[in-house]
Formats: C-alpha cells, structure tokens, sequence
C-alpha cells in the first residue's frame, strides 16, 4: 500500500545550490517509498516550472530540485497530517497515488 509522503527544503533560500530553481516550500506524494516519491515530486516540479539548467556550453538539462538530496528530504507522514499540508480533510477522494498537494515558496 502506498504511504504519504512530503518533499520538503533542507537547504535555505539563499544556498548557491539553488541555481535559480523555483522553491518549492512542500510536494505531498502518495508513493510506494521515498524514493518513488522523490522522483516523482522532481517529475511534478519539471511540469509545473522547473529550471533548464545549462551545464556550460552544453545543451539543456532540464533540473527541477527535489531529487537533489542536498536541497530536499522526504518525510513520511500520516492521513492526519494530510490537513497540514493541503488544507483539506484525509478523504477518499485524495490521489491514490502522485501529487496530493503542493506549494511554491513565495
């Protein structure tokens, strides 16, 4: 069964690393693991504004931030948490699996 996930900053706004990516302050997920739920926190943040980044002279490469484990962690949390985080009641109607909420840092 899927467990809860959110991805949230570890690094502070002002860390180099950032590289002009957008911040996210949290990306909930419902996924298998941490990891599932890493990739698809990055996946949802390619989609949804992420950065392409330019390594030099090379071609694009598109970055979107949470699968850096130097700017994101992914902490397991409850249904009960869920309102933290989305504002709204655990219910069924919540995604099975992919996005449940998220939001950009200002």
């Amino acid at each position: 069964m899927d467990r809860i996930w959110v991805v949230e900053p570890t690094a502070t706004p002002d860390d180099s690393r950032w590289q002009d990516r957008r911040i996210w302050r949290h990306i909930v997920v419902r996924a298998e693991n941490a990891g599932l739920a890493i990739l698809t926190a990055e996946k949802f943040a390619l989609e949804h504004g992420g950065h392409d980044g330019h390594p030099g002279n090379e071609t694009s490469s598109p970055v979107g931030g949470p699968a850096d484990a130097k700017l994101y962690k992914a902490s397991e949390i409850n249904e009960e948490q869920l309102t933290d985080y989305s504002g709204r009641q655990p219910a069924k109607e919540v995604a099975r699996t992919g996005v449940i909420a998220a939001e950009m840092m200002a």
